[in-house]
């Protein structure tokens, strides 16, 4: 249903400025998806956040990161893409740009160690003796491990005194280096880009909380007392829910204690479909035999997909190669998938 409805818009051209979609969870988020980039728009997926106020934010670590690297992208992008949103993730204020900073290290660089250490403390890096997970930081005599967020492979940095000797990825089994040395990384925060100060203020903020954590440090903590460092993603933007969710948002409001006005989520509902209708494929040639009238467009991952589905004769039919799933049938037209959903693995 909402597939169809998000094609119907898009082929209306009633939505071409729409900045932000939102929907219900993970999984519709994903759907739409697919339809936005069937016609080309650029999107941006939000992770489900179903965090609680208060709650102990380690358990969300993967999400939380997940999420700051769609800011980070979003903020620095100069041609701003959809935004598609589960609602949840949107009830917080959100980290401002200015949080989300990267700094980079590069070949021949001189490194002051000393002030390279109490950036990465207050940039949320945990201190360990071997690096195992993301956001973690070794320091061993002239030698630097780190893993920054949502890089498939740790860094090794090697120093000569105060100069940056090279730099290398490692791997986490073997704990050795790998691949062709690396001239210059971008190091993003383990957390928030914060500064001494503002590292200080929250911590203090966390040690009060009246949370049930068992610690309350910026880890756990910090991303409910971004205060002044975080504003509403939805502040001045065209945005639209793509179905009605009042009892949805009620609930959230009494379960998640949320920190964003409720009636800034009083937003318009997309407009139900007329014309299109989701489609349930099972015999593809039986489809093109009974629409052999209408405009028919084949969505596959590549050729031997289209073969393996017995359609030879593509005369006629539009053939896009692409990983999407969109299933949809209107008046004159049909869209037809080839693909298969995937489960999602998730990070470790």
């Amino acid at each position: 249903m909402l597939q169809s409805r998000l094609f119907e818009q898009f082929r209306k051209q009633t939505i071409n400025d729409l900045e932000l979609l939102i929907c219900e969870d993970e999984k519709e988020s994903r759907q739409l998806a697919d339809v936005a980039k069937f016609f080309e728009r650029d999107v941006l997926l939000f992770p489900d956040f179903r965090a609680r106020f208060e709650d102990d934010l380690r358990p969300f670590k993967e999400e939380m990161q997940e999420l700051f690297k769609a800011l980070r992208y979003y903020y620095t992008a100069k041609k701003k893409p959809l935004v598609i949103s589960p609602f949840k993730t949107l009830l917080f204020p959100l980290p401002k740009p200015e949080l989300l900073e990267t700094t980079s290290l590069e070949y021949a660089q001189t490194l002051d160690l000393k002030a390279f250490k109490e950036k990465m403390l207050f940039w949320g890096y945990s201190f360990v003796d071997m690096v195992q997970v993301e956001g973690e930081i070794s320091f061993r005599g002239d030698i630097i491990d780190i893993f920054t967020p949502n890089s498939d492979n740790p860094y090794r940095i090697s120093l000569f005194d105060e100069e940056i000797e090279e730099i290398k990825h490692f791997t986490l089994e073997k704990q050795r280096t790998i691949g062709e040395p690396i001239d210059v990384i971008e190091i993003s925060p383990a957390l928030y880009a914060l500064n001494e100060t503002e590292f200080e203020a929250m911590s203090r903020k966390c040690e009060a909380s009246g949370s049930d954590s068992f610690v309350k440090d910026v880890a756990s903590l910090g991303f409910w007392y971004l205060d002044s460092l975080a504003l509403p993603f939805l502040q001045d933007k065209k945005a639209l829910l793509v179905k009605p969710m009042e009892g949805l948002l009620d609930e959230a409001y009494i379960i998640n204690e949320p920190q964003v006005a409720r009636d800034s989520l009083a937003l318009d509902v997309m407009a139900e479909e007329q014309e299109y209708k989701e489609l349930a494929v099972t015999n593809v040639p039986t489809l093109l035999s009974v629409h052999k009238n209408k405009k028919v467009t084949i969505i596959a991952s590549n050729e031997a997909q289209v073969k393996q589905a017995n359609i030879f004769e593509t005369a006629g039919i539009g053939i896009r190669y692409s990983p999407i799933i969109v299933n949809v049938i209107g008046d004159k037209e049909i869209v037809i998938s080839l693909n298969k959903p995937v489960a999602k693995r998730r990070r470790r």
